[in-house]
C-alpha cells in the first residue's frame, strides 16, 4: 500500500459506461477549492469511451489516476472501490460516484472540520439531488440520533455513499470493506458494519454534493428486476452483514430482521425456489 500523505484526500470513483456524464463529475472534482487531493478512477470494463475520458483527465491533471479493474477481481463497483483504496495515498478517504457532482467547497469544508476534531473517525454531510433539467431537491434526513444503531438498522438514519469522509487509518481496521459478493447494497452493508462498531463521528448539515437522478442509475435499473431477484438480493445483504461482522450481531439482526427473514423463507417456498428457501432457513437459525 502506498505511503500516506498528510492532509491529502483520496477520492475513490468506480466507473462504468458513463461517457455522457463522467466529464461533468470530474470537472466538479477538479474545481475544488481544496487542492490537496488525488482522484483514483477505476474503470469496470466499460464498453464506451469512459476509460479514455479517465486517461485524458490523468494526462491533463496528474492528481487524477486512472486504472482498470484487475481481471482477477469480481466485476462491480465494490471491487473497483476496494482496488482504489489499495492504491490510495491520502490521509482522508472520500468515496464518490461517477455521475454525481461535488460543490466547489466540499473537500475544504470537510477537511477543515475533521481537522478540528482529531478524535473523530469520520465526518458525514448531506447530499441534495438534481435531475436532467438542473432542478435541485434538498431532502432533509437525519445523520444521527440518540439510539444510532437501532435507527440506522431501521433506516431512520442513513448515510448516502459520498456522505462520509473517513480517516484512512479508521477504514484500515476493517478487513472487509465493500463486499464484492453483493450485487447491490454494498455501501449499506459496509456502512452498517461501521455504525455497529460504534465509531466516533461528527456531522454537518451543510449540503456538499449533488446526486444525479436519472433512468440509468443503479437504483432505477434494479427496480425493474423480478421480485425473486430483489428478495434474494436483500437476503444476501443480511447474510453478508452477519458474516463480515464475524457473526457478532446475531441477536440484533434477529431483533430487527428476523421476521422479515422468516417471510423470505415462505416467499421462496411459494416460488418453488427450494434451494434458496433452505439457505434462508439456515441463516434464520444462525441468528436465533
Amino acid at each position: 500500500m502506498s505511503k500516506q500523505i498528510e492532509g491529502m484526500v483520496s477520492i475513490l470513483v468506480p466507473v462504468f459506461n458513463r461517457e455522457d456524464l463522467l466529464l461533468e463529475t470530474l470537472v466538479s472534482i477538479q474545481k475544488q477549492s481544496y487542492s490537496n487531493w488525488e482522484c483514483i478512477l477505476v474503470d469496470d470494463g466499460s464498453n464506451d469511451s469512459s476509460l479514455s475520458i479517465c486517461k485524458e483527465m490523468e494526462n491533463r491533471d496528474s492528481r487524477f489516476r486512472a486504472f482498470s479493474r484487475p481481471v482477477q477481481t469480481i466485476k462491480g463497483a465494490a471491487a473497483c472501490r476496494n482496488y482504489a483504496f489499495e492504491n490510495s495515498r491520502g490521509e482522508f478517504i472520500q468515496y464518490f460516484d461517477s455521475d454525481d457532482k461535488m460543490l466547489p467547497f466540499m473537500l475544504e469544508r470537510k477537511v477543515e472540520k475533521l481537522s478540528r476534531y482529531p478524535k473523530a473517525d469520520f465526518l458525514v454531510s448531506k447530499m441534495a439531488s438534481f435531475d436532467a433539467d438542473g432542478r435541485i431537491d434538498h431532502q432533509d434526513y437525519p445523520l444521527t440520533s440518540t439510539n444510532l444503531i437501532a435507527d440506522f438498522l431501521t433506516y431512520q438514519v442513513y448515510f448516502l455513499t459520498p456522505g462520509p469522509m473517513f480517516r484512512k487509518v479508521f477504514l484500515e481496521k476493517f478487513q472487509v470493506k465493500f463486499d464484492e459478493i453483493l450485487d447491490r447494497r454494498q455501501e449499506r452493508e459496509f456502512y452498517t458494519r461501521i455504525v455497529l462498531s460504534e465509531p466516533v463521528y461528527i456531522t454537518s448539515d451543510e449540503v456538499h454534493c449533488l446526486r444525479r437522478i436519472h433512468g440509468n442509475s443503479i437504483k432505477s435499473t434494479f427496480e425493474t428486476k423480478s421480485s425473486t431477484i430483489q428478495v434474494w438480493s436483500k437476503f444476501l445483504f443480511y447474510r453478508q452483514l452477519f458474516l463480515n461482522s464475524q457473526q457478532k450481531y446475531g441477536t440484533l439482526m434477529n431483533q430487527y430482521f428476523g421476521d422479515e427473514v422468516t417471510r423470505m423463507i415462505f416467499f421462496f417456498l411459494k416460488k418453488g425456489k427450494l434451494g434458496k428457501a433452505w439457505e434462508v432457513l439456515q441463516f434464520r437459525i444462525s441468528i436465533g
